[in-house]
């Protein structure tokens, strides 16, 4: 049995507008066209699929079964179509800004299941905190961003992604371990914290700046394993992400501090450019961060 995708289409075209004519306009092709693909149509399924009633044609018995499956075929040839010419358009690099706690703890597995369904994309990821990515993101350079921060641009479009809880923690033989304390007491402690532009420390200072606070900072560092080192071996206190310090906080090399009058948290947002969320490849980098 030989039929083709046109001859389909222009029969479930005359199935809906009820006309030859206005069918063969409707697929871009002449009446004569049009009344010759019918045709072959109905020789090839053996039988008439249409009764004229007037100047009108009408689906017989045979045409009605197949005009469900005729729809169908039509829409599985052009996902086809579609699905190839977007693998056409996924091939190439798809750059992504991540700040680092989002980077080491949340993107490992997100980033192996996009490249074990997508393996003809490059991924390219830079690591820094979360207003240089916002940066790189509005200049053009990243093709999208998650970022610990919040963020107003509009031209970035940010969405909320996921929500990280944010401890205050110190060294188990710290001086105020296992103590609740009073946001007063958080003002006279040295603090290390992590370097201006990020994420956490934008949400720690907005937090204290509601209270009236401005806590001594000691060390501000950009790489959260030193930070920790530090913390655990010295009489400071520190802001970070739970995810940061939960193995620290199960062999009690730190402990949580207790503060029933701050509560922290934060978005992890995702950000990008209009022109960029488009892209077929950012499009199924999005759709991989919701499954």
């Amino acid at each position: 049995m030989k039929y083709t995708l046109r001859q389909l289409q222009v029969f479930t075209a005359i199935a809906e507008i009820g006309t030859v004519r206005a069918a063969a306009e409707q697929c871009f092709i002449t009446q004569a066209a049009a009344s010759a693909a019918l045709r072959e149509l109905e020789i090839h399924l053996e039988g008439p699929l249409f009764s004229r009633i007037g100047k009108r044609l009408q689906l017989n018995a045979r045409g009605q079964w197949l005009i469900p499956r005729a729809h169908h075929l039509i829409q599985e040839a052009e996902a086809l179509s579609e699905g190839l010419a977007q693998l056409d358009e996924m091939a190439g690099v798809l750059t992504i800004g991540a700040s680092q706690t989002i980077a080491e703890h949340r993107l490992p597995q997100l980033l192996q299941r996009y490249h074990s369904r997508y393996p003809q994309v490059s991924l390219k990821l830079e690591v820094s905190n979360s207003r240089e990515v916002m940066q790189h993101v509005k200049e053009g350079k990243l093709s999208i961003g998650l970022i610990e921060a919040e963020c107003r641009d509009p031209e970035l479009n940010p969405r909320q992604w996921q929500t990280d809880e944010l401890v205050i923690v110190a060294a188990s033989q710290h001086p105020l371990a296992n103590q609740t304390l009073t946001m007063a007491q958080l003002n006279q402690q040295q603090w290390l914290l992590r370097e201006s532009g990020s994420g956490t420390r934008a949400i720690f200072e907005q937090q204290m700046a509601r209270h009236g606070l401005t806590p001594t900072v000691a060390m501000s560092i950009n790489h959260p394993k030193s930070l920790l080192a530090l913390l655990e071996s010295g009489d400071y206190l520190s802001c970070v992400s739970r995810t940061l310090v939960q193995e620290s906080l199960a062999a009690k090399r730190l402990v949580e501090l207790s503060l029933p009058a701050l509560t922290l948290s934060r978005p992890f947002n995702l950000i990008a450019l209009s022109s960029n969320l488009c892209q077929p490849r950012v499009k199924c980098f999005i759709e991989q961060m919701g499954s």
